[in-house]
């Protein structure tokens, strides 16, 4: 009787151990993006409206001609921090920026100056990600200095599980017309070198895995000027609650029953 007794307590806090709530990732969501808005005097330019209820991360993609670090805003005042992500010593401009845990608006403009910059522009919402300066994990970029037609940012590990990857690929050709990208990242879609803005395609990766990735941007035509960057986001960790009492107390009662009277 009294090994059932100890046997019976020792089950019971192997149970209720593995009912104690437990740390898991949330997955993140796309709440809506932009399509690329392009400049039309070669230092400013805007996107269209977007909703961005609920986000909790806005993601700004900019290609330049000038390496020269532009200023980021947006309706609501947010405040904008670059990713590391792209070499500057190489003459342009590949950047990534975000702004965590977001002022947001039902409609919702984003904006680049800098003057010489002929930049270009794109913005995402995300929900489900960290809401503090600890969502960027990593960032990688690089360049072509030939006449090419792909490039790839640089493989970038996640930390962990979950995470967003979200890449824009640059390019200073008129012949450039379509832009395609693989391992499985969502083409966001392209806007053409127009002679007062640098063309520039986006991309996006969901990544339900830990795994390395390293897309490659192909575009139909080849030109000197190719280059792109890679930033990946953190998801917020939640709380997982364990099964309702009503459910987990009858089975702790009969448990302890059966040891008792059998």
């Amino acid at each position: 009787m009294r090994k059932h007794y100890v046997l019976g307590f020792i089950v019971l806090g192997f149970v209720c151990f593995g009912m104690q709530a437990k740390p898991v990732h949330a997955a993140i969501s796309v709440i809506a993006y932009t399509p690329v808005a392009s400049s039309t005097d070669t230092t400013n330019a805007t996107t269209t409206a977007i909703n961005t209820t609920g986000a909790s991360l806005l993601i700004v993609g900019v290609c330049g001609s000038s390496p020269q670090p532009p200023t980021i805003t947006d309706s609501q005042n947010n405040t904008w921090y670059a990713a590391p992500t792209f070499p500057q010593s190489v003459g342009q401009l590949a950047g990534i920026y975000y702004a965590y845990n977001p002022s947001t608006s039902p409609s919702q403009t984003f904006h680049v100056v800098q003057a010489g910059l002929y930049p270009s522009i794109q913005a995402i919402a995300l929900s489900g990600t960290v809401t503090t300066s600890a969502v960027f994990d990593v960032g990688s970029g690089t360049s072509t200095q030939a006449n090419a037609s792909s490039v790839k940012p640089g493989s970038i590990t996640p930390a962990q599980a979950g995470e967003f990857f979200y890449t824009n690929g640059c390019f200073g050709s008129a012949s450039v017309t379509t832009s395609s990208i693989d391992s499985g990242f969502t083409d966001m879609g392209i806007a053409l070198e127009n002679g007062n803005s640098v063309g520039q395609s986006d991309g996006y990766l969901l990544d339900s895995g830990s795994s390395a990735e390293n897309p490659t941007w192909t575009f139909n035509s080849g030109n000197n000027w190719l280059y792109t960057g890679m930033a990946a986001f953190k998801p917020a960790v939640v709380i997982s609650n364990p099964p309702p009492t009503e459910y987990w107390f009858s089975g702790i009662i009969h448990l302890i029953g059966t040891f008792i009277f059998h």
